[in-house]
Order: structure tokens, then C-alpha cells, then sequence
């Protein structure tokens, strides 16, 4: 896959030290569906960050990948909505 990068407003700096895991793809002209990602994991306690140009990628902390994925997964506000989810290691 090709990603060209170029950085979107994240709600929260992230530390050097941390690591964080891209869960998912969505079109990066989509500001509704990050408004709705974006909701869906704050509300639940993960921090999203958007990077990207054409085509973005949700990144999370490592450690709530897990979580993340799966709250996306089911959410029923996200149905209709171009998003790729990334496998997981």
C-alpha cells in the first residue's frame, strides 16, 4: 500500500517514547468519519490520531489497539463508511 503522509490535527501530543499501531484506513477527505471515529474512541477512553493525505490512518497507543479495533468494529455509526481495517500482529 501506498500512504503519502502529511500530518492532521491530532487531539493530544503523544510522547517519543510511545509507540502507536494504525488500526484502520478512511478516506482522508472524510471529516465525518473522523469526527465519528474520533467521538467513538474518546468517549471510551482511546486517544485517535489522523495522519495522512489521500487516504489517513487511525493510530492509537499500542496498548489500545486491541480495544480500539473492536469499538469500531461494531459501531453502528460507521456503517456506510469507506474504512479498511489494518490486520493486527
Amino acid at each position: 500500500m501506498l500512504l503519502f503522509v502529511g500530518c492532521k490535527n491530532s487531539t493530544e501530543t503523544v510522547k517519543t517514547s510511545e509507540h502507536l499501531t494504525c488500526i484502520a484506513t478512511i478516506g482522508g477527505g472524510d471529516t465525518a468519519a473522523q469526527e465519528k471515529i474520533k467521538s467513538l474512541l474518546e468517549t471510551n477512553g482511546v486517544t485517535p490520531m489522523f495522519e495522512g493525505s489521500v487516504v489517513y490512518g487511525v493510530y492509537v497507543r499500542d496498548g489500545e489497539a486491541s480495544k480500539a479495533l473492536q469499538l469500531l468494529k461494531a459501531a453502528d455509526t460507521l456503517k456506510g463508511v469507506w474504512i479498511e481495517f489494518q490486520p493486527q500482529k
